[in-house]
């Protein structure tokens, strides 16, 4: 419904927005270079970059269980719950709802 409203607008790119806890493993998503782990207790935030469609590295945070804490360094595979994720319009910051 969102990349329909988007086309809908003409719109050439669209911005994707999530909270780091509405991100989880997922074969089909983006990778995630690890640079620093922030342990917590029950929780760690995992800092990293993804390269975004112009090759751009892209800061990302990312709240994993404290039991499966990746390792710095490390590459990890994620994407963001669809029911809980963003959509804008990358040149006007219009959201999109679905």
């Amino acid at each position: 419904e969102i990349i329909a409203a988007a086309a809908a607008d003409n719109v050439k790119s669209v911005t994707l927005g999530f909270r780091p806890e509405d991100l989880h493993a997922s074969d089909a998503g983006f990778d995630l270079n690890v640079n620093l782990v922030e342990m917590l207790g029950a929780d760690s935030f995992v800092y990293g970059d993804v390269t975004d469609a112009n090759g751009k590295a892209q800061q990302v945070t990312v709240r994993v269980d404290a039991q499966a804490t990746p390792a710095r360094g490390s590459i990890i595979r994620l994407a963001p719950r669809a029911e809980n994720a963003f959509a804008f319009n990358a040149a006007t910051g219009q959201r999109y709802y679905g």
